[in-house]
Parts: C-alpha cells; sequence; structure tokens
C-alpha cells in the first residue's frame, strides 16, 4: 500500500510519449506471455492512479472527479488501461485490479473529503459484476475508510451490463444498500441501450464518447443523442457527455440537456487532484 501511495506522490503533470513500435512490441509480449504479465504487474504494483474532473453545466458548482488506472510495463512504459485491462479480463485477473484500484481510490477519497466534498466516479469491470462477495467487500472498505458512500458512484460499462443483466440489476441494487450510485459508461453504443436502460436502474448514463465527437457533424447522431438524453431525464437519472475535446460541441450539449460533461477540454486526467 505505501509504495502504491508512493506513486501518487511522485509528481505533479507529466507527459509521457508513446512509440509506434514500443506499443506494438508490448502488445506482442503482453499476447505472448499475458498470464505471467499481468501477475507481475499486480504482485510489483506497477500502477498509479490518475483524476480528471467532471463538471456540471447547471450551475452546481460541487466537484466531481473520475479516477482512472494508469499501468508502466517493466521498462516504465505507460500503457493505458483498455489493452491492459482487456487481457486481465481473458486471464480472470480483472477483478483483482479492480479491487486495487478501489482500495487506493478510497485512501485518496478519504485523504480528500475531510477538507472538501467531492464525489468520485471508480470503474469495475464485468468481472466484479460476476463476483458474489465484491459487493460487500466493497462495503467493508467503506467501513474501514470511514466513507460515506454517497461519495462513491460505481462505473460499469455498457456492454458488460448487456451481457449480464440480471448481474447488473442486481449489483445496483446491492451498491444503493451501501449508499453508493452507479453509472453506466460508453452508454448508447449498442443498439439495445434504451432497454438497458430500462432493466439497469442506474443513476447516472455517460454517452459514449464516440457519439459526443460526432454531435457536431452527423444530425443523426444529435438526433440519437437528444432521444438519449430525453430518456435519461424521464428517468430522473443524470446525463453526462464523455470525451468532450473541445468547445465545438458544448452549445449542442446545452441544448441536448446534458446534467455535465467530461473531457479534455475540461482538463486532461493529472496526477494529483
Amino acid at each position: 500500500t505505501r509504495r502504491s501511495s508512493d506513486l501518487r506522490t511522485s509528481g505533479g503533470n507529466q507527459v509521457h510519449t508513446h512509440s509506434t513500435a514500443v506499443d506494438d512490441s508490448i502488445e506482442t509480449d503482453m499476447e505472448q506471455d499475458s498470464d505471467l504479465i499481468i501477475r507481475e504487474t499486480i504482485d510489483n504494483e506497477r500502477f498509479y492512479l490518475v483524476y480528471q474532473p467532471i463538471v456540471n453545466l447547471k450551475g452546481d458548482k460541487s466537484e466531481q472527479y473520475e479516477i482512472l488506472l494508469r499501468i508502466t510495463d517493466a521498462g516504465g512504459n505507460v500503457i493505458l488501461p483498455g489493452q491492459f485491462i482487456s487481457i486481465a479480463e481473458r486471464t480472470g485477473l480483472a477483478g483483482e485490479v479492480d479491487r486495487w484500484v478501489i482500495n487506493m481510490a478510497f485512501e485518496t477519497v478519504q485523504e480528500y473529503q475531510p477538507e472538501n466534498e467531492a464525489t468520485f466516479f471508480i470503474k469495475v469491470t464485468g468481472a466484479s459484476l460476476a463476483d458474489t462477495g465484491f459487493v460487500d467487500w466493497v462495503g467493508e472498505k467503506l467501513k474501514e475508510y470511514n466513507l460515506d458512500g454517497s461519495a462513491i458512484v460505481l462505473e460499469i460499462n455498457e456492454r458488460s451490463a448487456l451481457s449480464n443483466l440480471i448481474q447488473a440489476t442486481d449489483f445496483v441494487g446491492r451498491m444503493h444498500e451501501h449508499g453508493c450510485r452507479v453509472a453506466l459508461e460508453h452508454f448508447g453504443i449498442s443498439e439495445q441501450a434504451i432497454q438497458v436502460m430500462g432493466r439497469v436502474p442506474a443513476d447516472i448514463f455517460k454517452i459514449d464518447g464516440a457519439l459526443i465527437g460526432e454531435m457536431s457533424t452527423n444530425k443523426d447522431v444529435q438526433a440519437k443523442v437528444r432521444t438519449y438524453t430525453e430518456a435519461i431525464r424521464e428517468k430522473e437519472a443524470i446525463s453526462i457527455a464523455e470525451c468532450v475535446d473541445d468547445a465545438g460541441v458544448l452549445a449542442l450539449l446545452w441544448q441536448s440537456g446534458f446534467n455535465s460533461i467530461q473531457g479534455f477540454f475540461v482538463q486532461e486526467p493529472v496526477k494529483e487532484l
């Protein structure tokens, strides 16, 4: 735990450049010996957390942050989580990574909360939906760190929810018992998005960044997104636009009724809150 904490205090904003050759090499190595590499990465705690603000468009100035995972390989190269987590899911280790992230995220929240009120979004994988002991473990961690569940939003992605509708519905209900909210991220990418919304009683829906990126140039996408935000509003849930990278789409997001935005336009993920 201490080594992991040291990662967070090792510096502020840092720029990491990526070489295509290095990335290809990492991917090949990870695919060829994925069990060993994932296991060593976990055992050696080659993880750190970064934070990205979520900004309300309705005038609410309360602080919100998404906590994101970053991974380094043995050579110090940064591996973004998508590639790593997909392999961890195939090797059955994604749930262990989820627990590491939550444990360290709760430590961050505990350190930040005495002087600041904020909400923290934390991603979990489909592996944790299938883990019958996961929700109780989260509840124990909330008690261990003396945290109010209202400060925590756990995120599951639409794909995981669609593949595990019964488990996802149960997960939301049980997290509510601990006072936590649940968000569906990357929402709207499947044809069954509205059906998923009807089945999974999530509190927050984060519209997928690919749709947000197309809104400026595609009226069909604008209409689709507006359909989603209207359905979210009727559900009395919250809508967040993912991956807002420039100001050009802000007017459309406002007109579509989004509650909040997140993306590089607001701020890139950084190591310090």
